[in-house]
C-alpha cells in the first residue's frame, strides 16, 4: 500500500493513513472498539477496524488478504465521519481507488 500511496496528495491535508486491524475472538472484541480520528497537528488519519476473527482465521492466504483489503476500504468509509478531517468525496474516491489497485495487483479482485 505504501508504494501505491506514494505521491498521493489529499485535499483535506492529511499526509498519513494509520490503519490497524483488530482481530479478536467474539468474547473479547468489545474491549477493542473501532476508532476513527484525525490528529490535525501531525496530519495523521487513524482508523482501527474490527475484522471477523474466526472467518479470517479459517481463510486461506488470498482470503485473509481480501479481509485486510476490505477492512482498508471500510476504513475509508469511516473517515467520512471524522468532522475535523473534512474529507472530500474526491479524496475518498482516490483512496478507494488505491485499495482497488492493491486488490488487482495482488489478484484479490
Amino acid at each position: 500500500m505504501s508504494d501505491l500511496l506514494e505521491g498521493v496528495t489529499l485535499e483535506c491535508g492529511a499526509s498519513t493513513w494509520s490503519y490497524i486491524s483488530i482481530m479478536m475472538p467474539d468474547d473479547i472484541i468489545k474491549s477493542y472498539p473501532e476508532v476513527r480520528r484525525y490528529h490535525k497537528q501531525r496530519s495523521v488519519i487513524e482508523v482501527r477496524v474490527q475484522l471477523p476473527f474466526y472467518d479470517f482465521k479459517d481463510a486461506d492466504g488470498v482470503g485473509r488478504m481480501k479481509y485486510m483489503l476490505d477492512g482498508l476500504s471500510r476504513s475509508v468509509d469511516m473517515m467520512a465521519g471524522i468532522k475535523s478531517l473534512k474529507m472530500s468525496g474526491s479524496d475518498a474516491d482516490l483512496l478507494r481507488g488505491v485499495v482497488c489497485q492493491a486488490k488487482h495487483k495482488l489478484g484479490v479482485d
